[in-house]
């Protein structure tokens, strides 16, 4: 055929997905080759109610990944790891709004973390210059169960070292994505203090891109803090500048830009006892992107919260 999508056995094409593909693809250009496809991790029971029982999935966290690609022999995989598509001419990912379900990562397996860490080990030991194995080895030592923060901190500093040394040739692997995978992986250790300083060096290094993301990377991280007053004056600079007009963030990574920018704001608003914009916001979390038991506890507690004061 003239177009391949990879989908893994613990993942389905989702329906509204599946039903628009073929015209989406017939309204290419030709000089377009690799798309993303948005990912969504779920149970594997949601992803067979969506498929068969019309249930549409409103779950999180999302992630995207180049999965759709034209047949010619000029794209290729590169990685030993987490492997990504790769063009002969340049590595440039166009986003495709398609979107998949993917179960498999809430099967726990120790020997699969365990495998995938042999392979990165070894990728590394042969490549120790290769920005995308020192990333991907970064990413999978920080889940390993022996994990120790110094060490991590100093990978972790390792991957943006050879981003900075070779990022006029840096495509596929935006700064955007190694800090914002490296905040996030400190914040769910509760090591907040490096997590802001990884914000700040961020925010430093944009240059005279605008780029909102690393601000939100903020406001969770004091979020995560409690340090409410702090969050939500970031968070709203960041709500506003975001309705300006102006494109605040890479494209393939708005969806999830927007639904976690909602959720925390709205949260933090509530927190600060400013119910009635805060259950907006989460409302339309629920009603738009994602929905879980603590969206749900956290609109609940706001509505009774609200109605006791009114009251």
């Amino acid at each position: 055929g003239d177009w391949i999508l990879i989908l893994d056995d613990d993942e389905i094409l989702r329906p509204d997905s599946a039903r628009k593909i073929k015209k989406f693809l017939a309204a290419q250009p030709p000089e377009q080759n690799v798309y993303t496809i948005l990912i969504y991790d779920c149970e594997k029971i949601d992803a067979e109610k969506e498929l068969y029982e019309k249930q549409k999935y409103k779950g999180f966290h999302l992630h995207t990944h180049g999965r759709l690609l034209r047949n010619h022999r000029d794209i290729w995989f590169k990685n030993a790891l987490h492997e990504r598509i790769t063009e002969k001419d340049g590595e440039t990912l166009y986003n495709s709004g398609l979107a998949l379900l993917h179960y498999g990562y809430h099967q726990p397996d120790p020997e699969r973390f365990k495998r995938n860490f042999t392979i990165i080990q070894k990728a590394l030991a042969e490549n120790p210059n290769d920005l995308s194995c020192q990333y991907n080895y970064t990413k999978t030592y920080s889940a390993q169960d022996a994990c120790a923060m110094p060490e991590l901190l100093r990978q972790m500093e390792r991957t943006i070292e050879l981003y900075i040394r070779g990022q006029k040739n840096v495509k596929c692997l935006p700064l955007s994505l190694i800090y914002g995978d490296f905040i996030d992986i400190l914040q769910k250790k509760e090591n907040y203090a490096q997590a802001e300083k990884y914000c700040y060096a961020w925010i430093s290094r944009l240059g005279d891109k605008y780029d909102l993301t690393p601000f939100l990377c903020l406001g969770k991280n004091l979020f995560f803090q409690q340090k409410f007053d702090d969050c939500a004056r970031i968070l709203k600079m960041v709500y506003e500048k975001s309705a300006n007009g102006i494109d605040f963030c890479a494209k393939e990574f708005l969806t999830e830009f927007k639904a976690e920018l909602y959720f925390f704001y709205g949260a933090v608003l509530c927190a600060k006892e400013n119910y009635k914009p805060g259950l907006k916001l989460l409302r339309l979390v629920r009603n738009k992107y994602f929905t879980n038991p603590q969206v749900e506890n956290l609109i609940a507690s706001a509505e009774k919260l609200a109605a006791g004061r009114t009251n």
